[in-house]
């Protein structure tokens, strides 16, 4: 279950659940006002190209860049509140400019997800990431793992509207990427030291980066969120914590889920409903109980 517990919307009328759902402007303070027309496009340079972008070009970017791969038709949901025709618009003129490509997994033609490329990267990295140390990724890693990567942004942002709903504001985003990347490089200099086990390193190490070892494995969650306000898990500042949210697919076997479980992490899983919803993605994403 979400430490924030039952989101109190899911008991409510349809209509409210809609109207409660969090808006983009909500989404970011930094994203205030989201123009739709393609007017009202400003220009960003970055060696020595120009890019012409509305808020809400400069929003898909920054979620691209942060998680890597994100469907299209979430990007459509989410940032342009189900709004086809400027979505497509947008997402066109992104990739005309270079900025986000598309991929299509084998055997799913209709399904397409964005990611940046090197230069979108690169634009996000200098003039659009304004919160410290947040990673900023380009290019898919696994094409297999297209789908599950891509199903994070959802758990994300099923989530944060839970975080929101307790006053509290998502700050960075930390993939399993990066935190295992970190977790290796420690566990290769503890190797070096000479005194000292691999169990008692493994378990120091875990411990530092607030995981839990389980049947001698360190788990890693498909995403860590970072947020501040008056709510307080486990301390990264001095009103802030942290959620380690898993997104479980049918691939999982009892033995990974009862792991990530024992390790303390959110899992969510497809409610399993037929289609894909046009309100959002907290609507297809249910707490694994």
């Amino acid at each position: 279950m979400s430490r924030w517990g039952d989101d109190p919307r899911e008991t409510q009328g349809t209509a409210a659940h809609y109207r409660d759902y969090p808006k983009v402007s909500q989404r970011d303070q930094k994203d205030r006002t989201i123009p739709q027309d393609a007017e009202e496009r400003q220009v960003y340079s970055e060696r020595d190209r120009e890019y012409r972008l509305n808020q809400a070009e400069i929003a898909v970017i920054r979620d691209v860049g942060r998680f890597r791969i994100v469907d299209a038709q979430d990007l459509t949901k989410i940032v342009y509140k189900n709004q086809q025709d400027a979505a497509q618009r947008d997402l066109r003129h992104l990739e005309n400019q270079k900025l986000i490509r598309f991929v299509r997994p084998l055997g799913k033609e209709r399904t397409k997800y964005a990611t940046l490329t090197k230069q979108g990267k690169e634009l996000v990295r200098h003039r659009f990431n304004q919160t410290p140390g947040q990673e900023i990724y380009a290019g898919v890693k696994k094409l297999r793992e297209a789908n599950h990567d891509a199903a994070v942004y959802r758990v994300y942002q099923t989530e944060v509207a839970k975080i929101r709903a307790h006053g509290c504001e998502p700050q960075r985003v930390r993939l399993d990427y990066e935190l295992k990347r970190d977790v290796q490089r420690e566990l290769a200099r503890g190797r070096q030291k000479p005194g000292k086990d691999l169990a008692t390193a493994r378990e120091e190490i875990a411990q530092k980066y607030q995981l839990k070892v389980v049947e001698n494995k360190i788990q890693f969650p498909d995403v860590r969120v970072e947020y501040e306000g008056p709510e307080q898990d486990l301390s990264i500042g001095r009103s802030g914590g942290e959620v380690d949210l898993e997104y479980v697919s049918e691939h999982y076997k009892p033995g990974q889920i009862a792991a990530k479980r024992a390790a303390g992490f959110t899992l969510y899983t497809e409610n399993g409903r037929s289609g894909r919803s046009a309100y959002g993605p907290d609507l297809i994403m249910d707490i694994l109980r």
